[in-house]
């Protein structure tokens, strides 16, 4: 980004690089990551430090410093790189960072520049003058020259609004404000006249022009049929005030047959009025056709382009009412664009708001922040304070579902700070999305003072059905504010909530409410009044999860999904004893993202068998253990041929990722005895008395959850309180036990895959648009000797790697292996990606509807294809789900970073035993054996070695039943 405000930024990074560390702070744990992180910040290369610095803060997540500095980075890279985004999120670090420290200089600085990236005017007069002086002016002035400067000055800040005001002198002023009422007569022919000549130069053509010259000398309509059209408009517009649809529509039908009859530039003004009552009737095929007839006339050189813009606007509105978000996307742009070049600053911000929602429902989060700032700075300028009030408020609700609460808060806090008169409610509603912020971020009394204060506004709405959705909404509010504060008692209203919400079938909000109550009531230990609000809130979010089309809607409901499930679960396996119940529940919460989709895995999980059949279909040498991670507790259960057991632990979700992070702290150091001491403590807390059995399977399937998913199992210690679990047992990570157990006859459903492979190699990625990736040598070198060790192989390497060519031949390869480049977008997961070649890309979202094998290997030899966004219940979004989405049976995929010449080292021998028979999670675990030892006896580094996974899907599990053992070899 290029405009002012970098020195802020250049103070808050010398703060940084100088150790402005807070007394208290806990940067001293994470030395070596922090000060690197601020060197490269110091020198300008904001992405690495964003990276370490997120990194630092795996380890330290309260420290202020780090999260001041990552706050820094994030406006640096934004600067570099135009995410709008990225201010969001450094908005959001820097309001953490005082929270944990308020007088944080740092902190301070990049949070005053994160907002005002956000909310400052841009390019605005340096004095807008009010629209009620500008009127005064033109009827008060007592020299022509000086109205007609107040009408230029008027219809140049509003040339929309001046448009109305023109048809509101040919009603007489009778319905117009009450300053062009006290107008004369001859002044008001006078602005009419001036207004019209000012809109021609502004809009174009002469259909504006023509409206003045109808009137006569006293500034009156001339012909009778103007008269009736002028009258037919008046009655449209009280019809549409009253919400009376149907009549509207027949009066401005009337107005632009009349309008027409006298040939007044009325008419397509009024025809516009029609085709919004009929949009507003929900009559969308009518309005559609009355729209482009409109459009045809006005969008031309000699066209009203005021009138244009307006229908482009409308029909933008029209498409995304209907659902169909990628036409409504172009209409809008360029309406936008035609306001903005006539200077109509007010429906320019509008448009943009529209395309910024368009945006977000298209899961499109970068495009939707550039127009919603762009919306927010030109509303900054004047015009309406309702409308700029409502896009700070949709930015507020935006920031939540990036996870950004904090940033939510202070922009509800701008909201609240608009200066201008609020329609009856509009205050409440600003107040009830500021209390949902700081609810978020454990603000409650906050939150609280917020309810009473919309509570007192509602009072006063003299609308009673506006009145009782408010009243409903502060409900609502209260009751889950009631639930996290640990409360006791249901609050008043909440019985109406939840059934008001209930009435009007808002089945995720409904969700939400019984969700909190079940809380509340586990608390009055009315255990079975609880169960049944959370089976009713679990069916009926399973219900409308097909309703969530908009990717980042689903992530933000997510929390909810996860939080229904883990309340269920700990209801059932801790509070009522019954631990086969709550497997039933955690593994139906988390199938549902592979079963949402339509590739071939979503049939296999969206018939969840008993969890008690699913010992008896393992194969003989395999256990499962599966993880669920509640705040206080972890629950494990484990699975072999005919036997359950389970377990609880008292360990809380933040000391066990701490535990998970130190581990891998300890993986990326050269001493291999702190690593060997976090091994044995995170075995013996995961598996503890199944140790021994573990090691007598051959394979050991685990279901992770929470920040489990970012542990490599394979370096857990050994049963025998030696070496590594990958020397007595082949790991492998079961995403849905569904999934890979719903078949009851895996032999007959899954056929033996074709042993052929398609090989991508190092792609042509675009430079330009990639400048910081370099292509990679050792990639290229890998693709070729793993098309060498198949009997058959197509390799894709340079620019052969396109989409096109991927996707022709990705249905007829058993085995798909890509070296290359990874990108993970961590907000939106569907937007991940993997780089081909030219400007190509194969998105997460686009995998999932591939026509994979039924059962094929899939090898993502690029980095951190495991990782990904965390979230509690479904697991990592990662990049190797989408592939199990599509059919695959296993996809092999690496937890972090790796140098370009290391994967070769262990995927070409994986390669040679996965193409001489050996099923997938056995041939990892025999060429990560062989690089235990270097070839003089020396052990090769841990972390050179451990960075690839085996992720298990539908048929995932062929081939074990035949017993494979090392030197044995079975079909895959």
């Amino acid at each position: 980004m290029t405009r002012g405000g970098g020195a802020a930024v250049v103070l808050a990074v010398a703060l940084l690089v100088s150790n402005a560390t807070p007394p208290g702070s806990s940067r001293a744990a994470v030395p070596e990551t922090g000060d690197a992180a601020r060197a490269q910040l110091a020198v300008g290369h904001a992405a690495r430090a964003v990276a370490l610095f997120e990194r630092a803060l795996e380890r330290s997540p309260e420290d202020p410093d780090l999260l001041a500095g990552l706050a820094a980075a994030l406006i640096l890279r934004a600067r570099q790189t135009g995410s709008l985004r990225d201010v969001v999120l450094a908005l959001d670090a820097a309001e953490t960072a005082r929270a944990r420290h308020g007088d944080h200089r740092a902190a301070s600085i990049v949070s005053e520049q994160a907002a005002a990236e956000l909310l400052s005017a841009e390019g605005c007069p340096d004095e807008q003058p009010r629209w009620t002086d500008l009127l005064a002016a033109i009827g008060s002035s007592p020299s022509p020259d000086g109205a007609a400067r107040a009408v230029e000055s008027l219809v140049r800040h509003w040339p929309a609004r001046s448009r109305d005001l023109l048809i509101d002198v040919l009603l007489a002023g009778g319905d117009g404000p009450p300053e062009v009422a006290a107008w004369s007569s001859a002044r008001r022919r006078f602005a009419a006249e001036r207004i019209a000549a000012v809109l021609r130069e502004i809009a174009g053509g002469p259909p504006l022009a023509a409206l003045a010259g109808e009137l006569d000398e006293r500034g009156r309509p001339r012909a009778p049929a103007l008269r009736d059209a002028l009258a037919a408009w008046r009655q449209g517009q009280d019809a549409h005030r009253r919400g009376d649809f149907e009549a509207a529509a027949a009066a401005f039908r009337a107005a632009a047959e009349r309008a027409r009859d006298a040939g007044s530039a009325l008419a397509p003004i009024a025809r516009y009025r029609l085709a919004v009552a009929v949009y507003l009737r929900q009559d969308f095929t009518r309005a559609r056709a009355l729209l482009e007839g409109l459009l045809a006339e006005t969008d031309t050189p000699t066209g009203d382009r005021m009138l244009a813009a307006d229908v482009l606007r409308m029909q933008g509105l029209l498409e995304s009412s209907a659902g169909r978000l990628a036409a409504a996307r172009l209409p809008l742009e360029r309406a936008a664009r035609s306001y903005a070049a006539m200077g109509e600053r007010d429906f320019a911000s509008y448009t943009r708001a529209m395309l910024a929602e368009t945006g977000q429902r298209l899961g499109d989060s970068e495009n939707a922040w550039r127009h919603r700032v762009l919306a927010l700075r030109e509303s900054a300028c004047g015009g309406n304070p309702f409308r700029r009030r409502m896009m700070i408020l949709e930015a507020s609700l935006a920031a939540t579902l990036d996870e950004a609460p904090r940033a939510a808060a202070v922009l509800a806090d701008a909201a609240l700070a608009v200066e201008g008169p609020a329609p009856p409610g509009g205050l409440a509603e600003v107040l009830l999305q500021r209390a949902a912020a700081r609810a978020r971020i454990g603000e409650l009394d906050g939150a609280s003072e917020d309810l009473l204060r919309a509570a007192s506004d509602v009072a006063a709405v003299p609308d009673v059905a506006t009145r009782e959705r408010l009243e409903i909404e502060i409900a609502a509010a209260r009751l889950k504010v009631a639930a996290a504060a640990g409360e006791r008692r249901l609050p008043d209203g909440a019985r109406d909530a939840v059934a008001w919400f209930e009435r009007k079938g808002r089945r995720l909000r409904l969700a939400e409410l019984l969700l909190a109550r079940a809380r509340i009531e586990m608390r009055r230990n009315r255990l079975r009044r609880a169960e049944r609000d959370l089976e009713r809130a679990i069916g009926e979010f399973e219900r409308s999860r097909e309703e969530l089309d908009d990717t980042r809607l689903r992530i933000a409901y997510r929390e909810l999904s996860s939080s229904l499930f883990d309340e269920m679960v700990r209801l059932q396996a801790i509070l009522r004893n019954r631990p086969g119940k709550a497997l039933g529940f955690a593994e139906r919460g988390r199938a549902h993202e592979l079963a949402r989709g339509r590739g071939p895995a979503a049939a296999a999980v969206r018939v969840i068998p008993d969890p008690g059949r699913w010992a008896r279909r393992l194969p003989r040498d395999a256990t499962l253990v599966y993880f669920v991670t509640l705040p206080r507790r972890l629950l494990a259960w484990r699975l072999a041929r005919g036997a359950v057991s389970f377990r609880a632990v008292d360990v809380t979700s933040r000391e066990l990722a701490r535990r998970v992070v130190a581990l891998r702290d300890a993986l990326a150091g050269n001493d291999e005895n702190p690593l060997l001491r976090e091994s044995a403590s995170l075995a013996e807390l995961l598996f503890g008395p199944w140790r021994t059995g573990i090691a007598g399977s051959r394979v050991l399937l685990v279901s992770p959850d929470g920040p489990l998913h970012a542990l490599p199992f394979a370096v857990l210690q050994g049963a025998a309180g030696r070496g590594f679990l990958i020397e007595d047992v082949a790991p492998a990570i079961v995403p849905s036990a569904a999934l890979v157990l719903g078949s009851a006859r895996i032999a007959h459903d899954c056929p033996a895959v074709t042993p052929r492979a398609l090989v991508i190699g190092d792609p042509a990625f675009d430079r330009a648009r990639y400048p910081l990736l370099a292509r990679l040598e050792g990639a290229a070198r890998e693709a070729r000797t793993v098309a060498a060790a198949w009997p058959e192989s197509r390799l894709l390497a340079g620019e052969q790697a396109t989409r096109g060519a991927f996707l022709e031949h990705a249905g007829a390869f058993g085995v798909i292996h890509f070296a290359g480049h990874a990108i993970a977008d961590p907000v939106d997961p569907a937007r991940s990606r993997l780089l081909l070649a030219g400007d190509d890309e194969l998105a997460a979202g686009e995998v999932a509807e591939a026509r994979l094998v039924r059962g094929a290997a899939i090898v993502l030899a690029a980095c951190s294809t495991a990782g990904g966004r965390i979230t509690r219940g479904e697991g990592t979004l990662a990049l190797a789900r989408p592939f199990l989405a599509a059919g695959a049976g296993a996809v092999i995929a690496s937890l972090w970073e790796l140098p370009d010449d290391d994967a070769g080292s262990l995927l070409v021998p994986f390669h040679r035993e996965l193409a001489a028979g050996m099923p997938a999670p056995l041939a990892l675990q025999r060429a990560q054996q062989r690089m235990l030892s270097a070839a003089n006896g020396e052990r090769t580094p841990v972390r050179a070695w451990s960075a690839f996974e085996v992720w298990l899907g539908r048929c995932g599990l062929a081939g074990l039943d035949d017993r494979a053992r090392p030197g044995e070899r079975t079909r895959r």
